[in-house]
């Protein structure tokens, strides 16, 4: 399982993962070349539940790119329009996606995308949506995976009493939450910074 976190800020936006894998009762850490948030282009790209899901948009060629710096607005409808219509195509060339009661899922996954310093979430669906506003510090949180229960639950006690100096430490400690509270979810925690354009 997984827990993914994008805390967006305004010089950009910082995404953190656990590293753990699990599957049937068996769990490992990924090595270091292969993990749950990774760059393609001008992405960074989280997955969270089937692993082969991140594999592939991570490693897919010709992924959309916005032509320029966009606002919220434009950008928000790049993603809607071109980028989830690429994720479904990726999907359906690599034999990932699957087909429940004539609906179209992304292999029950859900991914955690940032580009051009701003974070959004891709759900089952295809649906897109973008990191709610947040408190202080902190713009916008996305969270995917197995552990967004306790990364909620930690980002609404700390950000009520004590935020964290910085968006880089909120988003260690959501993980931390998560890895502590959800046997599934287990260190080294992993992060990677995006600046917004």
């Amino acid at each position: 399982m997984t827990i993914i976190v994008a805390v967006e800020h305004d010089d950009g936006v910082f995404v953190a993962c656990d590293s753990q894998v699990s599957d049937s009762g068996t769990s490992f850490l990924l090595h270091s070349s292969q993990q749950k948030i990774g760059v393609n282009g001008p992405y960074i790209i989280g997955a969270a539940g089937r692993l082969r899901t991140g594999q592939v948009l991570m490693h897919a060629d010709g992924l959309p790119v916005p032509d320029g710096l966009l606002s919220d607005e434009e950008l928000n409808r790049f993603m809607v329009n071109r980028f989830s219509l690429a994720v479904q195509e990726a999907m359906s060339a690599q034999g990932v996606e699957t087909i429940t009661d004539s609906e179209r899922l992304l292999t029950e996954s859900e991914l955690v995308v940032c580009i051009q310093g701003r974070a959004f979430a891709i759900g089952e669906d295809y649906s897109v949506s973008r990191a709610a506003d947040g408190i202080g510090k902190a713009h916008g949180v996305a969270i995917a995976g197995s552990g967004w229960k306790f990364a909620l639950g930690a980002f609404h006690a700390v950000m009520g009493s004590c935020p964290p100096d910085t968006p880089e430490q909120l988003a260690n400690m959501l993980v931390e939450a998560a890895i502590y509270w959800d046997q599934a979810c287990g260190g080294p925690i992993v992060t990677l910074h995006q600046e917004r354009a």
